[in-house]
C-alpha cells in the first residue's frame, strides 16, 4: 500500500478524523499538523521534515485572547507527538512516502476575488504573476518551493487547495475567531473557479502536482464554502465539519489514485 504524508496546518484535523472513521484500502495516510504559529518551528532540509525545539517559549497573539502561550505549547506538543507517531523520531524522512501532500498554509487569501473583479482582460501569464505576488509569503507556497527543490522527492509533491471561508460568514454579525472583513467584501458576481487554473499553473511551474477540492464543497455561487460543511464551532467560519473533511479526503484518494502508480 502506498504511504502518503499529508502535511499542513489546522485544516489537517478533519482529514485525519475522516481517515480514522472509514476503512481506506488504497493509501496508508499519515497526517502531521502544525497549527497557527507552530509553523514557525517547521523546517525542511534536504529530504527531511524537522520540528525545531521550542527554546524561546510562546508569546501572546494580539487579537486572539483565547490563544494563550499555554494553548500554543499544547499545540506544539501535539505536533511533536504527530512526528513521533509517523516515524518514531524527529525528523521525518520524506523518502519513506510515495507522495507528500501540502494542505492549508493560507494558500488562498480572502482577497482572491480581486484578480477576477477587474474589467481589463489580463493574460493568463500576468494574472498568474499577480497571484504569485499575493501568495509568495504564505506557508503553503514556501513549503512547496522548499520541497520541490529536493530531487529525491520532488516528483511526488502535491499541493491541495484549502477550503474557502464558509458562506454563512457573509451574514455573520460578529467576526468570531477570524477576521471576516475582507471576506465580506467578496462581490456577488465572481467565481473562485475563475482563478483555479492559475493555482494549478503556479503549482506545476514549481514542479508540484495540483489537487483541486471537490466542486460540491463550494457554495452555489462558487465564492465560498457551502453552508453544509461549516465547522461545528459557531464562531469558526474557516474550517470544515466532519462531513466536509470526509468529502475532501475521498476526493484526495480519487485524485491520488489517478496520479500515482498503485
Amino acid at each position: 500500500m502506498n504511504k502518503v504524508l499529508v502535511f499542513g496546518d489546522s485544516h489537517i484535523a478533519q482529514l485525519a478524523l475522516a481517515n480514522r472513521l472509514q476503512k481506506n484500502t488504497v493509501f496508508d495516510f499519515s497526517f502531521v499538523t502544525a497549527p497557527g504559529p507552530i509553523t514557525s518551528k517547521i523546517k525542511f532540509e534536504e529530504h527531511y521534515l524537522y520540528l525545531l525545539e521550542n527554546e524561546g517559549g510562546w508569546a501572546e497573539i494580539p487579537g486572539f485572547p483565547n490563544i494563550t502561550p499555554e494553548v500554543l505549547n499544547t499545540w506544539y506538543e501535539n505536533t511533536k507527538d504527530r512526528f513521533l507517531s509517523v516515524s518514531g523520531c524527529n525528523p521525518i524522512d520524506l523518502r519513506n512516502f510515495s507522495a507528500i501532500v501540502i494542505y492549508g498554509g493560507s494558500f488562498v487569501r480572502d482577497d482572491w476575488w480581486e484578480l477576477v473583479n477587474g474589467k481589463i482582460p489580463y493574460t493568463k501569464a500576468l494574472l498568474a504573476e499577480l497571484l504569485e505576488r499575493k501568495i509568495t509569503k504564505t506557508n503553503h507556497y514556501i513549503w512547496l518551493q522548499q520541497l520541490a527543490g529536493f530531487s529525491a522527492i520532488s516528483s511526488n509533491i502535491f499541493s491541495m487547495l484549502p477550503p474557502l471561508r464558509n458562506e454563512l460568514g457573509f451574514s455573520s454579525l460578529d467576526t468570531g475567531i477570524q477576521d471576516l472583513s475582507i471576506f465580506k467584501q467578496t462581490p456577488e458576481d465572481v467565481s473562485f473557479f475563475e482563478i483555479g487554473a492559475l493555482y494549478q499553473y503556479l503549482v506545476e511551474k514549481k514542479g508540484g502536482g495540483f489537487i483541486p477540492l471537490p466542486r460540491n464543497l463550494y457554495s452555489d455561487d462558487e465564492r465560498a464554502t457551502s453552508r453544509h460543511f461549516k465547522s461545528e464551532s459557531e464562531t469558526d467560519f474557516g474550517h470544515l465539519n466532519a462531513e466536509g473533511g470526509k468529502l475532501v479526503l475521498d476526493n484526495l484518494v480519487e485524485e491520488l489514485s489517478n496520479k500515482l502508480i498503485i
